[in-house]
C-alpha cells in the first residue's frame, strides 16, 4: 500500500494534478508558518450520517463524516502578525488533506485553551464557499507605533448626535490615555490574561452592567475594575490598565485589525 501511495504521488507530480487549494495555497504563502502546534477539533456531518453517541446528548459524526469543522489551534501569545496567515493556511491545508469531506473550515487561533474559551484571539480563517477570509486579531508593528504616537495627544469628544453621525466637539478636549501597545512578555501576558478571564467570568454572571449602559467607556473600566479588584490583589488602576491592553491588543473573535481574502478556484 505504500509503495502505490509513493506511486499515485509522482504521478500526480507528473501530470500537475494539484488540488484546488494547493492551488489557491502555494508553497511559497507558508514561508514563516508556526510548526508543531496543537489543535483541537471538533465537527459536524450530514443529517444522514448521524450517529447517536453514549454518553453525550444530542448526535455526533465520525470523523470521517465531517463536513465542517472547527478548530482551535494554540500559537505563541507573541506571535507576529506576519506569521498569522501562513500558520493558518498551512492548519487549513493540513486539515483538508485529513478531511476531505469538509467543505466548511473555522480555524481561531489562541494563545491557549483559556484564551479560545473566551474568544480572544490572535487570528481567525474561514473557509466557506470556495473563498478563504483570513481575520487578522493582533496589530502590526506599524500600526502599534500609530497607535502609541496618539496615546497622550488631545482629541474632541462627541457632541450629542442623532443616531447616524456624530460631530467632534473641539469645544472639549479629552487626553488619550490609552494604553501602548507592545507585543507583551511572558509575565505580562500570563498576569493580564488572569485579569481578563475574571472579566469574563463577571460579564457571564451579569455582576455588572452591560458596557453601553454606562455614560463613557472610562466609567464603565472603573466599575469594572473595582469588580476585579475583589477577586485579585492588585490597584484598580493597574486593572484597568490591564484590561484596556489586551481589548486592543487581541481581537474579540479576531476581529478588528483587518483581514484578507483568497479566492479558491473552482
Amino acid at each position: 500500500m505504500r509503495k502505490l501511495i509513493t506511486l499515485l504521488f509522482i504521478l500526480a507530480l507528473f501530470c500537475g494534478c494539484e488540488s484546488r487549494l494547493d492551488k489557491a495555497i502555494p508553497q511559497s504563502s507558508l514561508a514563516g508558518a508556526i510548526s508543531d502546534i496543537d489543535v483541537n477539533l471538533s465537527g459536524q456531518g450530514e443529517i444522514a450520517d448521524q450517529q447517536e453517541c453514549a454518553n453525550k446528548s444530542g448526535w455526533c459524526w465520525a470523523p470521517k463524516d465531517w463536513t465542517l469543522l472547527n478548530a482551535d489551534a494554540f500559537v505563541p501569545f507573541d506571535i507576529k502578525r506576519e506569521q498569522i496567515k501562513p500558520t493558518s493556511l498551512a492548519i487549513l491545508k493540513k486539515l483538508a488533506e485529513k478531511y476531505p469531506k469538509c467543505t466548511t473550515i473555522n480555524i481561531n487561533l489562541a494563545p491557549d485553551k483559556e484564551m479560545a474559551e473566551i474568544l480572544f484571539l490572535v487570528g481567525r480563517l474561514e473557509y466557506r464557499d470556495n473563498k478563504i477570509t483570513i481575520h487578522y486579531g493582533i496589530p502590526s508593528d506599524k500600526e502599534m507605533e500609530e497607535h502609541n504616537a496618539q496615546v497622550g495627544k488631545l482629541y474632541p469628544l462627541s457632541k450629542d448626535c442623532g443616531k447616524i453621525f456624530c460631530e467632534p466637539d473641539y469645544d472639549k478636549m479629552e487626553k488619550n490615555d490609552d494604553p501602548r501597545l507592545s507585543r507583551p512578555d511572558l509575565n505580562t501576558y500570563t498576569l493580564y490574561k488572569r485579569i481578563l478571564i475574571i472579566e469574563d467570568d463577571i460579564k457571564m454572571h451579569r455582576q455588572i452592567k452591560e458596557s453601553y449602559k454606562f455614560s463613557s467607556p472610562k466609567e464603565y473600566y472603573i466599575a469594572l475594575s473595582n469588580k476585579i479588584s475583589k477577586k485579585i490583589n492588585l490597584p484598580t488602576k493597574d486593572i484597568e490598565y490591564a484590561l484596556r491592553f489586551m481589548h486592543d491588543y487581541y481581537g474579540w473573535m479576531g476581529y478588528g485589525k483587518g483581514e484578507e481574502s483568497i479566492n479558491v478556484p473552482l
